[in-house]
């Protein structure tokens, strides 16, 4: 559990202008297959297609993070929780894709707008998600 906690957004290696707000879910689709049984063992399991997305809410100055939501390039995205210095989680998306919801929020102390996250399957890392826990466990 992470009570007070630091945390960092980054897109290709560059953390984000002041996230506001965000949330992200992370599927596997996998469905027990139903059988009567009597010893209330699952029969199996039907494996379908993992995924994650999300959602981002930015205030930022100026409309780069825009500008790449539109041309639809892909890049590294990691979301970092640290309690402490050995005392951390990251979710790391890294072939994720943004999307821009509608037209930024403008003022005259900065903008806000909210971007969609879509995470692709990595081929050289083999997932579309990985995510790291550091703590003092050395192992499970």
């Amino acid at each position: 559990r992470f009570h007070r906690v630091n945390g960092s957004v980054e897109r290709g290696g560059s953390a984000l202008a002041a996230v506001t707000g965000g949330n992200f879910t992370i599927t596997n689709d996998m469905e027990m297959v139903p059988a009567v049984r009597n010893d209330y063992r699952m029969e199996g399991i039907d494996f379908g297609l993992s995924g994650a997305s999300g959602e981002l809410t930015l205030r930022f100055r100026d409309h780069a993070l825009r500008t790449e939501a539109l041309a639809r390039t892909s890049a590294d995205m990691r979301y970092t929780l640290t309690l402490a210095a050995t005392k951390s989680v990251e979710f790391r998306f890294p072939r994720s894709f943004l999307a821009a919801k509608g037209s930024p929020l403008e003022g005259p102390r900065g903008m806000s707008q909210s971007v969609a996250l879509v995470a692709a399957y990595d081929g050289t890392l083999g997932c579309a998600v990985q995510v790291t826990l550091k703590n003092q466990t050395a192992s499970y």
